[in-house]
């Protein structure tokens, strides 16, 4: 009996070896957002594409007058659940070519609708911080 048990037993532990998680954070939030109303920031776009199952590329974008601009583009932000989004990264904002700045900002998706927050501080000189802000809908 315990013989037989012992190639079951294997099979099963394996099979729990080799299993993971394959949940996929980012299906709600993949999509353009936009604001035309929002007087706080002058973002009023955010596009959002899947990297990966737990990764997304954001896009800070201002639309005016049918010209699309990209001030930024954070390019590893995590989807830590199918509502909240941190990101934590450096990159240049577009505006400021000479200089590379420190993102940290998170993200809520309640439906359609985004609140996107944070700031960027340049490596080079830290006294020098801008903020962003958006809240928008697909």
């Amino acid at each position: 009996m315990k013989k037989a048990l012992f190639p079951i037993l294997a099979m099963i532990l394996l099979l729990a070896a080799c299993s993971k998680d394959n949940t996929d954070n980012t299906l709600g939030w993949v999509g353009t957002y936009s604001n035309h109303t929002n007087t706080r920031s002058q973002i009023n776009r955010v596009v959002i594409s899947k990297v990966d199952n737990n990764t997304l590329q954001v896009q800070a974008q201002i639309d005016s007058a049918s010209l699309i601009f990209t001030v930024a583009t954070f390019q590893k932000a995590i989807a830590i659940n199918s509502t909240t989004m941190a990101i934590n990264e450096n990159g240049p904002i577009t505006t400021i070519t000479d200089s590379t700045f420190h993102f940290v900002g998170s993200a809520a998706l309640s439906g359609n609708s985004l609140i996107f927050s944070g700031s960027a501080t340049n490596i080079v000189s830290p006294a020098d911080v801008k903020y962003f802000y958006f809240t928008g809908s697909k």
